[in-house]
């Protein structure tokens, strides 16, 4: 088990984004502009200086100083009245804290509001640290939010894990080094494809179609497929047995290692695979799995 947790906290364990959208599109209608969707998305988990970038790129006629500050006091008046907790907070809370696990939040909204959010919940007696994006000077997608709450904890990052929901944070979460959670407690969501949706045209599928390939062809001219590689990593399940944690917090340590020192584990493995025959693989805890898969022989291995 980990030593420690960080936690965003708008979005993940308070449903707050609402309240932002909702204050979005309403101070878009009253500067006199149109309310663009796709903005709620790219401003999402962003710090100070990045949302005013995003709101200059996609409003540029209003004053931004204005439209941020008119937006955040009416968030929190909203929040003062009350604040809805995502499902699962208080549970996977008490799971860590029982398990001795030191928490912490690293949240890119002001302090103040942070406080108020915990308080109002009940939850702050939960957390070791609590860290603003006024406490230092780049936000999210950097990580330095994540580093410095890892020294208030006290903690190495290989002892840490970070719970993240927006696109931003789990950026800088994975920067920062810790192995980092998408975001729990969601309900499964299936979109349904309106009639009255707006769709592309012929002419547009086809000029999205041919931006697809040429990116393709780009990517495979300059990217070329026999240097890259992706990796899956599958995290077992509680049925494992007793000693499912220790297996659990392998895996995350393996996975989480600096590019070096994972290249060499790699390139051992690899190693031993061209020297073999076979694999041999067996089933545990009863299953009476027993395969021998041959290996292709190689003429030479250097290769």
């Amino acid at each position: 088990m980990k030593q420690g947790a960080i936690f965003d906290m708008d979005g993940l364990l308070f449903d707050t984004e609402k309240y932002y959208q909702e204050c979005w599109e309403a101070q878009a209608g009253e500067f006199g502009v149109v309310h663009n969707p796709d903005f709620v998305k790219a401003v999402c988990g962003t710090s100070k200086e990045t949302m005013f970038e995003v709101i200059r790129r996609y409003y540029p006629s209003v004053d931004v100083q204005e439209f941020v500050r008119r937006c955040m006091e009416a968030v929190e008046r909203r929040m003062q009245v009350s604040i809805d907790e995502k499902p699962g907070v208080h549970e996977i809370l008490d799971f860590f804290r029982e398990r001795g696990v030191r928490m912490a939040i690293a949240s890119s909204s002001p302090r103040r509001l942070i406080e108020n959010n915990l308080k109002t919940a009940g939850i702050t007696q939960y957390f070791d640290a609590v860290v603003s994006g006024q406490e230092v000077k780049r936000g999210k997608p950097d990580p330095e939010i994540y580093l410095y709450t890892l020294s208030r904890l006290g903690l190495p990052k290989e002892d840490c894990l970070v719970v993240e929901d927006s696109v931003y944070g789990i950026q800088a979460a994975k920067a920062a080094g810790p192995a980092c959670i998408d975001m729990f407690g969601e309900t499964p969501f299936s979109p349904e494809q309106k009639e009255d949706v707006i769709k592309l045209s012929k002419k547009q599928e086809e000029l999205l179609l041919q931006f697809y390939s040429r990116q393709s062809q780009i990517t495979n001219q300059y990217i070329r497929g026999d240097e890259r590689s992706f990796t899956i990593i599958a995290y077992p399940m509680p049925e494992i047995g007793d000693q499912y944690e220790e297996i659990f917090d392998e895996i995350i340590r393996i996975n989480t290692l600096d590019s070096k020192t994972y290249e060499k584990v790699q390139q051992a493995l690899i190693d031993a695979l061209d020297e073999g025959e076979y694999v041999h693989i067996l089933g545990g805890n009863g299953n009476r799995t027993d395969l021998k898969v041959r290996i292709h022989e190689l003429k030479d291995p250097s290769k």
